[in-house]
């Protein structure tokens, strides 16, 4: 036997320190836990201050200006607590111990504030599932859902690590979706700076050291010179409707019916509507294997896959095939009545056919998410010379055509 000093935490998330007799650190933690105590730490000896402890301290101290600890939890927030108290569940902590020590380990303030909240309801006596559900802004039903059905089934643990795998695949694949969108993003931006500032800056400059020399330009350079010309006089009017227009847009979209017109309409644009689909693809696989392997039946693993697809149309497609299913429809076929692939289909007819349909629902997801990172990187590749062009044309063709002007005019003395 040896005796070790260790911080943990009480039920209440109070600091405990002390010395403690036992063969190992894994014996202290049982002890510890036994005490309804959370270890922190612990070192063989009787160090009262352990390594570490004051810099541990510091950075407590520190963290509190941090702006970050006064955000909204985020997704990687939300799965790093579903998993740690899956762990402390499966390591024989009761919900409410768990709840208490993870509402000490996380660093958000809100969030932590959630947890207490939550252990605090679950004392009172609800469950944990309807604990879940009253943080509304905070947890989804989804998770809510399953978590009330992991509870009836007494696999609560095995469910909250699935939930936690399924929050950590959705931000990868809502990470790689932005990616691909960014990109292109400042490339337009960046290429209509530029063809701003040739068109009102460059351009009537160069009109003005020609416009001296009364000779006839060019029809490439008197062509530019009307642009610009007309721009000057219109680009105001023009630069303002586009906002008129883009203001707009991001207000219908805040509506069903716009959000619902606009994604559709965004499905449907090459390139990038094929890779929000495959994003969705992804999402829907995993979501629906999680939910059918939880136990969850398939109209309501369709209906529950439908609230978590951030585009509207395949949410609805996803109600459809509920309501197909309602009315006796194979999966399959009920698949063939939507926008999804034609493989979605084939595979929902294969796990039908086999009876592992749970199974077959993940691989497509892993599938489509192995298709959305190759078509980010082909995306990505192509990005490169489309900047070129989009950049280095225009500012070609001006070079050109007032290189030929210059030319012309020295030419014609």
């Amino acid at each position: 036997m040896a005796q070790f000093s260790y911080i943990a935490l009480d039920n209440g998330g109070r600091e405990q320190r002390g010395l403690i007799d036992a063969s190992d650190e894994r014996e202290v933690a049982q002890q510890l836990r036994a005490q309804s105590l959370f270890m922190v730490a612990v070192h063989e000896g009787q160090a009262v201050d352990l390594p570490g402890a004051r810099q541990k301290s510091l950075r407590y101290f520190l963290s509190f200006f941090s702006p970050r600890r006064y955000l909204p939890p985020s997704i990687n927030d939300r799965s790093l607590f579903l998993r740690q108290t899956a762990l402390m569940l499966k390591s024989g902590y009761t919900i409410v111990q768990a709840l208490d020590a993870s509402s000490q380990l996380t660093d958000r303030l809100r969030f932590s504030r959630t947890i207490h909240r939550m252990s605090d309801a679950i004392r009172r006596g609800a469950s944990f599932s309807s604990a879940i559900a009253a943080e509304k802004r905070t947890f989804t039903s989804l998770e809510a859902k399953l978590i009330a059905s992991a509870e009836q089934g007494g696999d609560l643990a095995p469910v909250l690590e699935r939930l936690s795998d399924d929050l950590t695949r959705r931000r990868e694949v809502r990470r790689q979706f932005l990616v691909s969108m960014i990109y292109p993003t400042i490339l337009i931006f960046f290429g209509s700076g530029v063809l701003y500032y040739l068109v009102t800056s460059v351009i009537p400059k160069f009109a003005h050291f020609l416009a001296g020399r009364g000779k006839a330009l060019p029809p490439l350079t008197q062509f530019l010179l009307d642009i610009s010309d007309w721009f000057i006089v219109y680009g105001p009017t023009l630069i303002s409707w586009l906002a008129i227009i883009i203001f707009s847009l991001l207000v219908a979209y805040t509506t069903v019916i716009g959000k619902r017109k606009i994604d559709r309409v965004m499905l449907n644009i090459p390139v990038f509507g094929k890779t929000a689909l495959f994003s969705g693809m992804a999402q829907a696989g995993w979501t629906m294997g999680m939910l059918l392997r939880s136990g969850v039946t398939l109209l309501e693993a369709l209906r529950m896959t439908g609230s978590v697809m951030n585009n509207q149309t395949l949410a609805d497609d996803f109600d459809r095939s509920a309501d197909q299913i309602l009315s006796g429809r194979s999966l399959a076929s009920a698949f063939n009545q939507t926008v999804f692939p034609m493989l979605m289909q084939h595979m929902a007819a294969v796990g039908e056919r086999s009876g592992a349909l749970e199974q077959v629902m993940e691989e497509s997801g892993d599938f489509y998410r192995k298709e959305l990172r190759a078509r980010i990187a082909t995306l990505t590749e192509w990005m490169v010379p489309a900047g070129v062009l989009l950049i280095g044309l225009p500012v070609g063709i001006v070079y050109y055509a007032f290189f030929t002007a210059l030319l012309a005019v020295s030419g014609g003395r």
